[in-house]
């Protein structure tokens, strides 16, 4: 099971790439987690601009987070793996990828996909009360709660606490 968070935490990292430099380096410290093809072949769709594969796939993992991983976007992950590109060599390389296991785990488990409710990003709960991507993004949500408060009552409080003050020298 902590294989598979970890592998989960994974793929909620890879879906956050935001960039051709973060996926190289994302590439370098996973460097089995996606078929090696993903990195190098162009997609294969009637497109103005082609498209590198990861792209796609990270487009459709991007979706089926939005979709709590519904089994139609998870069997099309699942298969995406093995995808044989027309007019290239078939890829021999059956294998399951890591993250393929990700992807069942999340589809079985679908309460731990979630979206950050500070920033966003998408990230994969360890309980069903995380809400927060990381502790940072909690304590920003948390001073920000703070901040509205206090805009809204700190006036009624500091008035209260004047007049309970001017009370007690009397």
């Amino acid at each position: 099971m902590k294989d598979a968070i970890t592998d989960s935490k994974r793929l909620a990292e890879f879906s956050n790439l935001d960039s051709d430099h973060a996926a190289n380096h994302f590439r370098q410290k996973h460097p089995q987690f996606v078929p090696d093809f993903w990195w190098a072949e162009l997609s294969f769709q009637e497109a103005p601009v082609p498209t590198p594969l990861w792209k796609v796939a990270q487009g459709f993992l991007q979706r089926a987070w939005k979709e709590k991983f519904s089994l139609k976007l998870c069997i099309w992950l699942l298969n995406f793996g093995q995808v044989h590109l027309p007019g290239k060599p078939f890829h021999n390389d059956i294998r399951t990828w890591s993250y393929q296991e990700a992807v069942m785990f999340l589809g079985t488990n679908h309460w731990r996909a979630k979206f950050c409710l500070r920033c966003g990003t998408r990230f994969v709960a360890d309980t069903p009360q995380n809400t927060y991507c990381s502790d940072a993004c909690f304590q920003l949500a948390r001073k920000d709660s703070k901040r509205a408060w206090w805009s809204e009552h700190g006036h009624q409080w500091r008035k209260s606490k004047q007049s309970k003050k001017n009370r007690s020298k009397v």
